[in-house]
């Protein structure tokens, strides 16, 4: 698998957050703008199977990632897979403004991961 193999060359959790956070802006791209970012961020979550479930009371909001699609790989190597989400919702969220991450907690800090996300 193409992640296992990421893993096994070195990939750092510093460039598989890069390499998430350049799919989170080509994917912010394609949404549009006159929904909250929080709310794309979720259907973005949703799309890709995390069935995200979120507390937002408009000044922050927390999304739970209730169910990772990749979860045997990011057991595996979550150095990779968890950073590599965390790069993707950066990266949406800084493309579409209003909002900026405040925490991701991944499988090290909790089952089930989340972000913590500050709105502006």
């Amino acid at each position: 698998m193409l992640v296992s193999a990421a893993a096994s060359a070195g990939i750092s959790p510093d460039d598989a957050a890069a390499a998430g956070a350049e799919q989170g802006r080509a994917l912010a791209a394609t949404r549009r703008p006159d929904r909250s970012c929080v709310r794309v961020l979720n259907s973005v979550l949703a799309e890709l199977g995390f069935d995200p479930a979120t507390v937002d009371d408009g000044t922050a909001a927390t999304i739970a990632f209730t169910h990772c699609p990749f979860r045997d790989v990011a057991e595996a190597h979550p150095e990779v897979v968890c950073h590599l989400h965390r790069g993707l919702v950066e990266g949406l969220l800084e493309q579409l403004g209003g909002a900026s991450v405040e925490r991701f907690r991944t499988l090290a800090d909790r089952d089930p991961c989340q972000v913590e996300v500050s709105v502006r």
